[in-house]
């Protein structure tokens, strides 16, 4: 008996997005592999889950639109996700209104009680634009370190130390607040 041929690896990327330029198709498997991640981004940025929907839908018609400009250089996420940038800022500019930040954010939300979800919510809200974007860069969008520096133009030393800096600034924040 002889085995069946081995499963070739799963493209990367870059080559879906070459592929994808002469046959539309192969978008379908950057689609599977990035809705998740660009859908909770979004989510995180908006009021409703239909609106996320939308701007979700709009990321991803712009990004096949864009595919022929696109350069592979390793940096799809990235530039993805700029893409979902722009397409979140253009939904605020329509004076759409932003969700309550801990409503997608699981992985932030240690808080048990209503009282507890506002003070984090307040925590959060406190927070400047860079700063909350880099949460939702790292936590919604699930980006790496290095993705999320590309994507901001910043070194990934830059962005882990921000990282670390920002949770270090809501944990001591949080100490403070549960200590009165």
């Amino acid at each position: 008996m002889t085995e069946p041929p081995p499963t070739p690896p799963p493209l990367s990327d870059d080559e879906l997005a070459l592929r994808s330029r002469q046959d539309p198709a192969h978008f379908g498997e950057l689609y599977r592999r990035y809705l998740p991640r660009v859908y909770r981004y979004c989510r995180f940025r908006v009021a409703t889950s239909a609106e996320a929907e939308d701007v979700t839908h709009q990321v991803f018609l712009d990004a096949l639109q864009a595919l022929p400009r696109y350069r592979p250089q390793g940096h799809f996420a990235a530039w993805l996700f700029a893409i979902a940038r722009r397409r979140c800022a253009d939904h605020h500019r329509a004076g759409l209104p932003e969700l309550d930040l801990l409503e997608t954010l699981p992985a932030l939300t240690p808080a048990q009680t209503a009282e507890e979800r506002a003070r984090l919510n307040a925590l959060l809200r406190a927070l400047s634009g860079a700063e909350l974007e880099l949460l939702r860069l790292r936590y919604a969008a699930d980006l790496e370190f290095p993705q999320i520096a590309r994507l901001l133009g910043r070194t990934t030393g830059a962005v882990k130390m921000a990282h670390h800096r920002l949770l270090e600034k809501l944990r001591a924040s949080w100490e403070d607040d549960h200590a009165e």
